[in-house]
């Protein structure tokens, strides 16, 4: 069983190499919820600055979740018509 802390490593390991400009653009990972229906975490994650427009407004999110698995610490993105779908099911 992953803790809430090894689940965003897991989830980081998963997903920062898939982001070309992780650093450049300051994306962080942030535990969206609990998702007990999966028996896992739901990560959201996103940029923080913009480099090339520093007076920009960024905010997390809006990027597919990653969900980690809490028994078997499998990661996965989560589409985003399977999101919306759950959140208007009030699941997450």
């Amino acid at each position: 069983m992953l803790d809430a802390s090894a689940a965003e490593a897991a989830a980081e390991a998963f997903i920062r190499p898939r982001i070309a400009k992780w650093d450049y653009c300051g994306y962080v990972l942030r535990r969206f919820t609990d998702f007990p229906e999966s028996d896992g975490y739901l990560f959201e994650y996103g940029p923080t600055r913009d480099p090339d427009n520093p007076n920009s407004n960024l905010k997390v999110g809006g990027h597919a979740p990653v969900l980690v698995g809490r028994s078997t610490g499998a990661c996965r993105l989560v589409g985003m018509v399977e999101f919306g779908e759950l959140r208007a099911a009030g699941k997450v």
